[in-house]
């Protein structure tokens, strides 16, 4: 991290991903502006404003978030984070299909255990990525990763986060296409720097449904909260 040149960015799908998506950056700076240039491929990038910007606690990282709204399932965006004039990569992310097709979706968890480790399995989802995205088989397009939880040893630790984060960078492909994750919170990722690092209002209750098509719906639930109440009686509904 340096200045305001933004880094360690991330997509984050939640409730509705053929047309919203979280996009979020950390800058080592507050800075003033914070824009995300987005267009559909082959057309002209439009400024965003962050709706969001905000310091991890009393740690001199800052994030920016990000929501849209309003995307063309099925679409591939090219987008390009702004803060104070630095900018980052071109980057380009595809929003979830509303039509059933064959697609693949990543699922993994327990990344918390060593960042060596988590750094190599980055890279080989970044090169399944593009691997996959090279051939002309709809049915092994990675959509997504879906995270299951407990990404470092302590949900409090910030500098635990911010390894997770610069290393979740790895996980971009070669071509620059981001693969959005959905998170979800484990025992080991407790405090609020949860819900900073993926967007999240404060104090959210962290479980959601994530509909892909009509064929896939992700129920996420959060073991940190109890298995009664509030949660019980959304998942019965």
């Amino acid at each position: 991290l340096e200045g305001t040149k933004p880094a360690q960015w991330r997509l984050v799908w939640t409730t509705d991903p053929a047309t919203t998506a979280k996009v979020l950056w950390n800058t080592a700076e507050p800075g003033k502006e914070h824009t995300l240039l987005i267009g559909k491929r082959g057309e002209d990038k439009q400024p965003v404003k962050a709706q969001r910007n905000g310091q991890y606690g009393d740690n001199p990282v800052y994030f920016h978030q990000v929501h849209l709204t309003d995307l063309t399932p099925a679409t591939t965006y090219e987008v390009q984070m702004v803060s104070d004039g630095e900018k980052s990569p071109d980057f380009f992310f595809h929003t979830a299909p509303e039509e059933d097709r064959p697609f693949s979706i990543l699922f993994g968890g327990d990344s918390r255990s060593s960042s060596p480790t988590r750094r190599e399995m980055n890279k080989l989802i970044a090169r399944l990525v593009a691997e996959v995205a090279a051939d002309d088989d709809p049915a092994t397009d990675i959509l997504a990763l879906a995270h299951g939880g407990d990404y470092i040893v302590s949900g409090h630790s910030f500098s635990q986060w911010l390894q997770w984060m610069k290393d979740h960078e790895l996980t971009v492909s070669k071509e620059g296409q981001l693969l959005p994750i959905i998170p979800a919170r484990g025992n080991h990722d407790r405090g609020p720097l949860y819900d900073q690092v993926f967007g999240f209002p404060k104090d959210d209750l962290n479980y959601y449904t994530t509909k892909i098509a009509e064929q896939l719906t992700f129920i996420t639930l959060n073991s940190e909260i109890t298995a009664g109440g509030d949660q019980a009686q959304w998942t019965a509904d």
